[in-house]
């Protein structure tokens, strides 16, 4: 026998002259959310080059229709979304660093695409599982970005493996930092010359200094450079914005080399020895 109670009498424990039975056959409908899919994501530095700066993932799709999700390994409980509109694809934003983990949760089904960024000197991959399928490895537009279906839990494994900027003779190094350091401790008479790679992005953390009893020549390798044009561009990182770039007190040649400033107010400290 069905009955039904309305407003407050509808109780744990209601007053039975509150209560009425069903004259026919009743119709239940019941309302369902979708609980939606968890979404995590690792990230792992491979290699220790003392870069301590997080990584920005920027996670894109038309799937994204709400303000905000729950998620765990931020520090915080939920975290802002911009949701789509007029097929403009909605949008999360959040921060990662080496050995962490994050899981945005009640993700709608449908295609996510995943962009990373800040990780200038490092190349990007990316092993995805979603659901019980086998692990696989995404493919990488850009050395950035790339897409998951998300119709189950799915898990995102990204990897950053620095690349060498520099080299000292056949000395292979990640940082200009550590290439002044070789030099310092490895050459008799303090001198030595570094020849970039590849175009460098410069981090905070590096900031080279060449004390005065140093003669360094920077140039840009004769053989092996990876780099958009023919000359190795030295550049700040976008967070870079405050400190010296380079500190010379001491001798410092610099030969097809390009430092890029990015309009952004941040010294370079050449003293009068200097050669250009």
């Amino acid at each position: 026998k069905l009955q039904w109670a309305l407003g407050e009498s509808a109780s744990l424990e209601p007053d039975p002259a509150e209560w009425h039975s069903f004259t026919g056959t009743p119709t239940v409908y019941a309302i369902y959310r979708e609980r939606g899919y968890d979404l995590t994501i690792t990230k792992t530095v491979p290699v220790d080059t003392g870069f301590t700066e997080p990584f920005t993932i920027t996670i894109t799709s038309t799937a994204i229709n709400r303000s905000s999700y729950s998620v765990e390994g931020l520090g915080t409980s939920t975290i802002s979304a911009t949701p789509n509109s007029d097929e403009t694809p909605g949008s999360i934003t959040f921060t990662i660093t080496d050995g962490s983990a994050v899981t945005l949760q009640g993700m709608s089904a449908g295609y996510y695409t995943i962009t990373e960024s800040g990780h200038e000197n490092h190349t990007l991959s990316a092993q995805v599982t979603v659901g019980s399928n086998d692990v696989e490895a995404a493919t990488i537009t850009d050395n950035s970005s790339f897409t998951v279906n998300v119709n189950a839990a799915a898990q995102v494994a990204l990897t950053n493996t620095p690349v060498y900027i520099c080299k000292v003779g056949s000395n292979k190094f990640y940082t200009l930092s550590s290439a002044v350091e070789y030099i310092r401790d490895y050459s008799q008479d303090f001198s030595g010359t570094i020849e970039m790679l590849t175009d460098y992005v410069m981090p905070s953390s590096d900031a080279p200094e060449i004390p005065n009893y140093m003669t360094v020549t920077l140039t840009t390798a004769s053989s092996g450079f990876t780099g958009s044009g023919s000359s190795a561009v030295i550049s700040r990182r976008s967070t870079f914005t405050t400190g010296a770039m380079l500190t010379n007190t001491g001798t410092l040649t610099l030969q097809n080399i390009v430092l890029d400033g990015s309009n952004i107010s941040v010294k370079i400290i050449l003293p009068e020895n200097i050669l250009l």
